[in-house]
């Protein structure tokens, strides 16, 4: 009989052991399991992280892309200078001024800017080089008024003269 008990109990033990084993076993496998779900479900999420990124900078490219272009469009480009000032000497036929370009001189800026300097002489009356002056100052370039003086004659309708300089930005080569 105590044969047959040490037996059992033996047999029990080593079920008891066999089990606990296989409970740590399992236990640990499925942590395992778990921890790398977790990182895959991280670096996951990091992934849609770095996607949204991209989509946003994709977005903001575009749109970049976009503004870019229409700010070149207010430079004036250096295959197009000479139809530039073309435009400029029939700036003042739709107001009855008469235009000239008295000199044109490229130059570069601190910032390293191509500059074209234009001396205009404009002729008509008052509000005709005023209308004439306005429309080049205004017009969609780079464009500014650097310096303008009026003359007129004495004479009463007489005709008026300015005498302006503008600088004009010229679009950087590719």
């Amino acid at each position: 009989m105590k044969n047959a008990v040490l037996t059992q109990l033996s047999i029990a033990a080593l079920f008891l052991i066999a089990s606990v084993a296989a409970y740590v076993f399992s236990y640990l496998h499925v942590e395992g399991i778990g921890s790398r779900i977790v990182s895959a479900e991280t670096e996951a999420q990091q992934k849609n992280a770095e996607l949204m990124n991209i989509h946003e900078a994709q977005s903001a490219l575009s749109v970049l892309t976009e503004s870019e272009a229409r700010i070149k469009g207010y430079f004036v480009p250096a295959t197009a200078a000479v139809s530039f000032l073309e435009s400029v000497g029939t700036a003042g036929d739709a107001f009855g001024a008469d235009v000239s370009v008295v000199s044109v001189n490229e130059d570069t800026a601190e910032t390293g800017r191509t500059m074209l300097s234009l001396a205009l002489q404009v002729r008509g009356s008052f509000e005709a080089v005023m209308r004439t002056v306005g429309t080049l100052e205004f017009a969609p370039y780079d464009i500014t008024l650097t310096n303008i003086s009026l003359d007129a004659t004495d004479a009463e309708g007489a005709a008026w003269t300015a005498a302006a300089n503008f600088t004009v930005g010229t679009e950087l080569a590719p």
